[in-house]
C-alpha cells in the first residue's frame, strides 16, 4: 500500500495481499486495541470501518466474524465516493450518525505501512 504521484495529484497503490492480510490479522489487532480499553468485541454494537475496497470489506466482516452485509454503510460509501484513504471512515461515520449512532461503536481505519488505528465512540 502506498502512493504514486500523478497529474493532477496522488493515486493510491494497493497490493492484492491486503485483503488476506486483513482477514488474518485484523481480529487480533482489534482485540488488542479493545483490551487496552478494558473492552471486548462482544461489547461493540457497531464497527465503523474504513472501506478500503470491496474485498477489504469482505475480509473485515470475515475476520471480525460479522454477518455478511453488516458493513452496509461502508459498501455504500465505497460505491458512492470511492476509497479516499483512511479519512473515508469519516464519511461512513456521517452516515452512521444520520441512521442513528449505536451506543458503542469502534471506528477503525487503515493506513500505509499497513497500519490500523481505532477509536471507541460511546453515546450516553
Amino acid at each position: 500500500m502506498g502512493w504514486r504521484v500523478e497529474d493532477p495529484g496522488f493515486a493510491v497503490v494497493f497490493d492484492r495481499a491486503i485483503p488476506p492480510f486483513v482477514e488474518a490479522e485484523l481480529a487480533d489487532a482489534v482485540d488488542g486495541m479493545l483490551a487496552g480499553m478494558g473492552r471486548s468485541r462482544s461489547g461493540i454494537d457497531r464497527f465503523c470501518c474504513h472501506p478500503g475496497g470491496v474485498k477489504v470489506i469482505d475480509a473485515i466482516e470475515s475476520s471480525l466474524e460479522l454477518p455478511v452485509g453488516t458493513l452496509d454503510l461502508e459498501r455504500d460509501v465505497l460505491n458512492d465516493c470511492g476509497n479516499m484513504s483512511a479519512p473515508t471512515v469519516l464519511f461512513v461515520l456521517e452516515r452512521l450518525i444520520a441512521r442513528g449512532l449505536p451506543e458503542t461503536v469502534l471506528m477503525t481505519a487503515f493506513g500505509p505501512g499497513f497500519t490500523c488505528a481505532g477509536m471507541l465512540l460511546e453515546c450516553p
